[in-house]
C-alpha cells in the first residue's frame, strides 16, 4: 500500500521567534525536548519545543553560524562559520574549548562518526576536512572543487562519508581509511544536500536544480529513483530516527514531508494553507520520529507534529 497524507495527522505546534538573522542550521540536544539554533545574528540558541523554558544564547560566534553538529557521548556542540572558523563548546561548562582556522570560506555542513570518533566538515572553499574528535587535530584535507561543498553526510553502518559538491557531483569516501571510494555526477546544477537512508541500502540527494534523487549504495551508486520535488534548490534532507518520514527544506519557502517507505510526497508545509513560513526554509530537523522543526530565511522556528494513524507496508525503501 502507498502511503498518502490520509494515513498521517499533521499539526503546528508552536512558532518560536528571537533571532535577528536567517536562521541556517538546528541540531539535536543531548537533553530531552531540547534543540540548537545557528542564525546570521551569529548567535546559538538553545530552545525548549514544548515552550516550556525560555530560549537561551549559548555562545554568541564572531560571525554568520551555517552550521551545527552534536558530538553525543562528549556533550560538544561544533559551530560552523561563514568565515570558516569552527569551534568546538564543551556544553557541560559552556566554554569554548576550541577555535580553529582552516576553512577559508563558511563551513556549509559538519557530521560526527561516533563510531570513528571523527568530525567531517564541508566548506564554501570547495574543500573538505576530516577531524580527529578528541584532539581535533586535522587528519585529511582535500579540495574537491572550485565551488562551495554545501553538504556531508556519514554512514556509521557502511563506514562512508558522501560529500556534495557545488560542480554536481557526489564525492564519496571510507569513513575509516579516509581513502576516496566513488565520484559520481549527481545533479545538472549545485549538489547541495546529502542524507543516508537509515535503512542501509540508499543516499539521497537534493540540487540547486530542486531535484530528489535516490541512489542505491549496494549497486554502486547506482540512481534508483528521480523526483521533481521542489520548485528552487533544496537545502536540506533529513531522516527521523526511526527511518520511516524524511523531510526536505527549499528555497520556494515550503519544507516537504515523505514516507521513506517508497518515497511518496505527504505533506508540504507552506504559509498559505498551514501559516508556514514566509522566506526560504534552510533547514530541517527531526527532534524524535514524529516532531519536526523547520526553520529560515524569516528568523522564525516552527515546529511541527507528524504522527501515523495507519500501518503501511513497506514498498521501496527498507
Amino acid at each position: 500500500m502507498t502511503a498518502s497524507p490520509e494515513n498521517f495527522t499533521l499539526q503546528k505546534l508552536h512558532h518560536f521567534t528571537g533571532h535577528q538573522g536567517a536562521i541556517y542550521t538546528l541540531e539535536v540536544s543531548s537533553e530531552k525536548d531540547f534543540f540548537f539554533s545557528g542564525s546570521g545574528d551569529a548567535y546559538v540558541t538553545r530552545w525548549n519545543a514544548e515552550n516550556t523554558v525560555s530560549p537561551e544564547a549559548i555562545i554568541r560566534a564572531q560571525a554568520t553560524v551555517y552550521s551545527l553538529c552534536l558530538m553525543h557521548e562528549k556533550n560538544f556542540l561544533a559551530v560552523g562559520e561563514s568565515s570558516g572558523t569552527l569551534h568546538v563548546v564543551d556544553l557541560k561548562s559552556k566554554k569554548e574549548i576550541h577555535n580553529i582556522v582552516f576553512h577559508t570560506a563558511g563551513i556549509y555542513d559538519m557530521k560526527f562518526s561516533e563510531r570513528y570518533q571523527r568530525l567531517f566538515t564541508a566548506g564554501g572553499d570547495g574543500t573538505i576536512g576530516i577531524w580527529d574528535g578528541d584532539g581535533f587535530k586535522l587528519l585529511v584535507s582535500k579540495k574537491l572543487c572550485e565551488q562551495k561543498v554545501r553538504g556531508v553526510a556519514v554512514s556509521d553502518k557502511h563506514s562512508l562519508a558522501a560529500f556534495a559538491c557545488g560542480d554536481g557531483t557526489i564525492a564519496v569516501y571510507n569513513a575509516d581509511s579516509l581513502r576516496g571510494v566513488i565520484r559520481f555526477s549527481a545533479h545538472d546544477l549545485s549538489a547541495n544536500s546529502i542524507a543516508f537512508h537509515p535503512g542501509g541500502k540508499h543516499l539521497l540527494t537534493g540540487g540547486r536544480d530542486a531535484h530528489l534523487r535516490i541512489w542505491n549504495i549496494e549497486n554502486n551508486f547506482e540512481l534508483e529513483k528521480e523526483i521533481p520535488a521542489h520548485n528552487y534548490a533544496i537545502y536540506k534532507i533529513m531522516f527521523n530516527a526511526g527511518g520511516t518520514l524524511f523531510a526536505t527544506a527549499s528555497r520556494d519557502k515550503t519544507a516537504k514531508v515523505w514516507d521513506a517507505a517508497d518515497a511518496s510526497f505527504l505533506f508540504r508545509l507552506d504559509k498559505e494553507k498551514l501559516s508556514g513560513h514566509l522566506n526560504s526554509v534552510n533547514t530541517v530537523l527531526w527532534l524524535d520520529n514524529n516532531t519536526l522543526i523547520s526553520a529560515g530565511d524569516d528568523r522564525s522556528i516552527i515546529i511541527w507534529k507528524i504522527a501515523k494513524t495507519q500501518g503501511i507496508a513497506s514498498e521501496f525503501l527498507p
